[in-house]
């Protein structure tokens, strides 16, 4: 991560490959297998706020044609050399080497497919009965295709071209130097940067200790502190409740899965989080730089009208 903001985001050295990033702020999350992927955020310098963007694109003109070819020179929806939308296919990959189907072409060095795959984790928010169906997707990649960019008629949201109804949002350049899973997103709303802060709390506060583990490790808690007191009727009570809240809190703690990724993390200097900034909470004096950031977030007007 620090090499990539450094080479290719280019903080505080000058304009990178997505703009002059003004601050930046990931969070790390440990996927199922134990490997180690980032939510990063970043600000980009002479971007408007959620209302200017709005009123600007409603605007037309220059500056729309404009912000949709910035865009789609940075954000891909399909395979190099593609310049119509494709048209709907089934999920099942093909064999057949003419069909250039992005589930079978490989990048140079590496075997991992562009397209995306519908599994348990797209329908993890569905209610119970709810069909696993591609519009129920939680990626909300559904096979529709959009041969140009364009704005949303209610909510004049920029809908980013499709031409590969199965492909993630990604950025060439990054995909070719990560060789790895990549998906950019342009946050341009008041409704977009809500979601995108709930996302990253969400990543922040996530545990990685399944329910039904972690009502075995409560039972477990209650049955120690049964056998510590049982035979000791001289315990003040102050005693036997601090001890419970004690085994309450540590056994559900001593019992996450922590993976060799996430132990090795730490003692190489990466960490939870890689943050261009320190927050600080209280009447704590703000650097000139913090204040002019905080002014212009408290600004924003993030209406869902």
């Amino acid at each position: 991560m620090p090499s990539f903001l450094e080479v290719v985001v280019k903080y505080r050295r000058g304009k990178g490959l997505l703009g002059k990033c003004q601050a930046h702020y990931g969070t790390v999350e440990a996927q199922g297998g134990g490997t180690l992927r980032c939510h990063l955020l970043l600000w980009l310098e002479g971007n408007p706020s959620p209302q200017q963007l709005r009123d600007r694109m409603a605007d037309g003109g220059v500056f729309r044609e404009t912000m949709f070819s910035w865009l789609e020179d940075l954000i891909r929806r399909e395979l190099p050399g593609t310049t119509e939308p494709v048209a709907y296919t089934a999920m099942a990959p093909t064999e057949d080497e003419d069909a250039n189907d992005c589930r079978v072409e490989r990048p140079p060095g590496r075997e991992f497919n562009f397209c995306h795959v519908h599994t348990d984790a797209c329908f993890k928010n569905l209610k119970a009965g709810g069909p696993r169906s591609d519009g129920n997707c939680r990626m909300r990649i559904n096979g529709k295709t959009l041969p140009h960019t364009q704005l949303d008629g209610d909510t004049l949201s920029i809908q980013l071209r499709r031409l590969r109804p199965w492909i993630n949002s990604y950025n060439g350049i990054i995909l070719f130097l990560l060789q790895s899973n990549v998906d950019v997103k342009f946050i341009g709303s008041g409704p977009g940067a809500k979601a995108l802060a709930y996302c990253i709390a969400d990543c922040i506060t996530k545990s990685d200790l399944k329910t039904h583990a972690g009502i075995h490790t409560l039972e477990a808690a209650m049955k120690s502190h049964a056998i510590k007191f049982n035979d000791d009727s001289s315990a003040p009570q102050t005693a036997r409740d601090r001890n419970l809240i004690t085994k309450r809190v540590n056994m559900p703690m001593g019992r996450q899965e922590v993976s060799h990724q996430q132990v090795m993390s730490y003692p190489v200097g990466g960490g939870g989080c890689c943050s261009s900034h320190e927050f600080r909470s209280g009447p704590a004096e703000m650097t000139p730089s913090v204040r002019m950031e905080f002014t212009a977030m408290r600004n924003w007007k993030m209406t869902d009208s």
